[in-house]
């Protein structure tokens, strides 16, 4: 049983030897991906593959799905259903309005009509479930706590529902039968999973303990899962960061030493630097960052080389476009990018049948709706561009014909019939049509 971890604190470090060790396996090798999201294993997955081709038998999946997909049949034979936080939350309300009511809440009574206890006393329930404390341990050390987590468990066993803390240990006991789930065993990549819990713990320490070879990344600042699988679980541990040797610009330093109470950063000369400053609040905070981009474009920095990256979007959003206002900033905002991006593919289709000479025949793409398309051709010297328009209001706007000759553009419409889901798989039906028929044509521009 091979056991790897990998740690550095550059996410490019770790996400590069997670895909290094994929490209190792077989191309039909069944594995496992457990990311910290699904989004995130689906991501790695997807890497490999554009680079090293397709492959079979990987699948990717998060922790929590994991548990639930190990644990299933132990569920379905017990007959409980899992609960999730909001439930969680119904049911910790639900017993302190009835122990209030019966006067046994103890010194909680004070706080127990404020808006946040109950959500508060799920929330310390869980931990204490989850480090494997229950209700008969707790009289002699929280002796006000203890009718509460006991309501709480007598809750759970008379509606027939299970928390995290017993899913997690329903998986963890299923993990040691004979008729276990498939994906027990297999080699296994953990990208970045966090251990927080001792039940999470249990359950890995079980699952890799049954696993053929596993590797985990994990971030350097996360002593306590770095110290949970390398310490107990028995990991060997390698430190990607000092094999890459000490970093040279600004933010790399920043990003390794910030966290790092056990190492001194060395002295280097002035150069790129990273300032840091505080507002008393969001408004002030978007003021200062308007007047920093006003004086980097004095300096000589075009508005569209500086970008503002944001945690809480709708929280600065009406902040930033005033400030942005006030200083005469142009500004344009935007929510991501999503995977797969219906836009993005609709518009490398319309440029695919452009280059085909505006044919739909042969396209391989798809899109998600079924609506009209609008593809503008720009005769410019040696350029082309292409715009999508799919709105009633844009293509009102972009009526006149006066304007079109002025700016020499030429409409080519299409209607195209899509499939219906554009995530069920790849190409899942193709677009395809003859000009003049029902289902869809190109009007070549002249």
């Amino acid at each position: 049983m091979d056991l790897l971890a990998v740690t550095s604190a550059s996410s490019r470090r770790r996400i590069e030897r997670a895909r290094a060790w994929l490209e190792t396996r077989e191309r039909d090798e069944e594995l496992l991906v457990v990311g910290a999201t699904v989004d995130a294993a689906n991501e790695l997955v997807r890497q490999v593959a554009s680079r090293s081709g397709a492959a079979f038998g990987w699948h990717r999946i998060s922790l929590a799905q994991l548990v639930s997909i190990v644990a299933a049949r132990e569920l379905a034979h017990r007959g409980v259903v899992p609960l999730t936080k909001v439930g969680t939350d119904a049911i910790a309300t639900r017993l302190i309005h009835r122990l209030r009511d019966e006067g046994k809440l103890g010194r909680y009574v004070s706080v127990s009509e404020t808006p946040g206890f109950p959500r508060a006393t799920a929330s310390v329930i869980a931990e204490l479930r989850s480090a494997g404390v229950r209700s008969s341990e707790l009289e002699a050390v929280v002796p006000d706590l203890e009718p509460i987590v006991r309501e709480y468990e007598h809750e759970l066993a008379e509606g027939g529902f299970i928390d995290w803390s017993g899913t997690l240990e329903l998986a963890t006991s299923a993990i040691s039968r004979p008729d276990r789930h498939r994906l027990v065993g297999l080699p296994t990549l953990l990208l970045d999973v966090a251990v927080r819990t001792e039940a999470e713990f249990e359950f890995l320490s079980a699952f890799v303990s049954a696993a053929q070879e596993t590797l985990a990344t994990v971030p350097a600042a996360d002593i306590e899962t770095l110290h949970r699988i390398c310490d107990r679980l028995g990991f060997e541990s390698r430190d990607l960061d000092s094999a890459a040797g000490e970093p040279n610009d600004a933010l790399a330093r920043l990003q390794r030493h910030l966290f790092n109470e056990h190492e001194q950063p060395p002295e280097i000369e002035g150069g790129d630097e990273i300032e840091i400053f505080s507002a008393p609040g969001e408004g002030r905070e978007c003021v200062e960052i308007a007047r920093r981009i006003l004086s980097l474009a004095r300096g000589g920095l075009p508005f569209d080389r500086v970008a503002v990256l944001l945690r809480s979007a709708d929280l600065y959003r009406s902040h930033l476009v005033e400030a942005f206002s006030r200083a005469g900033i142009p500004v344009h905002f935007a929510r991501g990018a999503v995977r797969p991006e219906p836009a993005g593919r609709a518009f490398c289709c319309l440029l695919d049948c452009a280059a085909e000479g505006f044919r739909l025949k042969g396209s391989p793409n798809t899109f998600r709706s079924a609506r009209c398309l609008m593809l503008w051709r720009v005769n410019l010297p040696r350029r082309r561009f292409g715009v999508i328009c799919g709105s009633r209001r844009t293509r009102r706007a972009l009526r006149p014909r006066r304007w079109l000759a002025q700016a020499n553009l030429r409409l080519c419409r299409c209607r195209v019939r899509t499939s219906r889901n554009l995530r069920t798989g790849p190409c899942a039906r193709g677009v395809s049509g003859r000009r003049g028929d029902g289902n869809g044509y190109w009007s070549k521009p002249r």
